[in-house]
C-alpha cells in the first residue's frame, strides 16, 4: 500500500502527517492572545495508547505549567482530539509544548512546540 506525507506548517511549528496504517500524534497550535494547544491522533486501523501533554509558559508575569494526560482508543480511519490547553500570553512569554504518545503495539510518537512571543 503506497503511503503518502503531507507537511504543514501551523504557527511556526512544522507537523507531518503520514498516510497509510501506521497511527500519527501531533499538536495543533492556534495563536492569539490565548495560545490553543490540541493534541489530535489519528490512525488507519483501530488502536488505543496513552499520551501526556505538558504546557509550559516563562515570562515577567511569573509562570504556569499545566499537565494533561490519560488512555483513549480510536477507532480505524479517524481522527480526534484528545486534550486542549489555552494559555494565556503576553509579548516576550516562553512557551513550550510536549506531547508523548505511547500506542498500545508498543511504540511512540512525539511532538512539540517552543515559542517566545
Amino acid at each position: 500500500m503506497a503511503s503518502t506525507t503531507t507537511v504543514l506548517l501551523v504557527a511556526g511549528a512544522l507537523l507531518t502527517l503520514s498516510g497509510g496504517s501506521t497511527p500519527t500524534a501531533r499538536l495543533d497550535v492556534t495563536p492569539g492572545p490565548s495560545y490553543r494547544v490540541a493534541v489530535v491522533v489519528e490512525s488507519a486501523q483501530p488502536i488505543s495508547g496513552t499520551y501526556s501533554l505538558v504546557v509550559e509558559r516563562v515570562g515577567d508575569a511569573g509562570q504556569s505549567r499545566s499537565s494533561q494526560g490519560g488512555a483513549f482508543d480510536l477507532e480505524g480511519g479517524q481522527s480526534d482530539t484528545l486534550s486542549v490547553s489555552a494559555v494565556n500570553v503576553t509579548p516576550g512569554d516562553r512557551l513550550e509544548a510536549r506531547l508523548e504518545v505511547e500506542w498500545d503495539d508498543g511504540t511512540t510518537s512525539s511532538d512539540s512546540f517552543e515559542r517566545t512571543l
